[in-house]
């Protein structure tokens, strides 16, 4: 009897070194997958950093008006703040809704210079703009992409820079289409 609990004994020391070796090899593993995270997480933080870095050099280059954007890493995710000529940086929402059209479209364009697109729509999104920002828009439009821009808008303004023209009307029941 006592040879037979020895044995049992001996069974579970056996499995206690197994279950040792096991855990000293998962946290081999696990300290390898850890470094492998790391070097991603620092690939991908890098290369975030470089896009950010070419879309804030990117705005810049289009802040050519009085209202400005920059972005920047944080740890919870990207922070996007703008600013008027000589004013601190703040948040978005503390601005007019003309103002934000006017800076979202900035951030469109120049995600679409950093990421290259072949067009983009923008349907009445000058619509909040006031002149001032309209013609800044204008400028923006005939400068600011290499991609194709089509544009839905009712204002002159926008549509003078324009390459071509495309001018949809109701007739008869059925839209007619003048080009220009």
């Amino acid at each position: 009897q006592l040879e037979g609990k020895m044995e049992a004994a001996v069974d579970v020391l056996r499995s206690l070194e197994n279950l040792e070796e096991e855990i000293t090899a998962t946290d081999t593993e696990i300290d390898m997958l850890e470094k492998q995270r790391n070097v991603l997480v620092n690939d991908r933080s890098s290369k975030l950093t470089k896009t950010v870095q070419a879309l804030n050099n990117e705005l810049e280059s289009l802040c050519g008006s009085e209202l400005c954007l920059s972005l920047s890493l944080l740890p919870h995710g990207v922070h996007l703040l703008a600013r008027a000529e000589g004013s601190p940086w703040r948040p978005l929402t503390t601005f007019s809704g003309g103002q934000r059209a006017f800076l979202s479209i900035l951030f469109s364009l120049s995600l679409c210079n950093v990421f290259p697109t072949p067009f983009i729509l923008f349907d009445e999104a000058d619509a909040a703009l006031d002149c001032n920002y309209s013609d800044q828009l204008s400028l923006l439009l005939t400068r600011a992409t290499r991609a194709m821009v089509l544009c839905v808008t009712l204002r002159e303004n926008i549509y003078k820079h324009a390459g071509r023209l495309v001018g949809i009307h109701r007739k008869d029941g059925w839209s007619k289409v003048v080009t220009q």
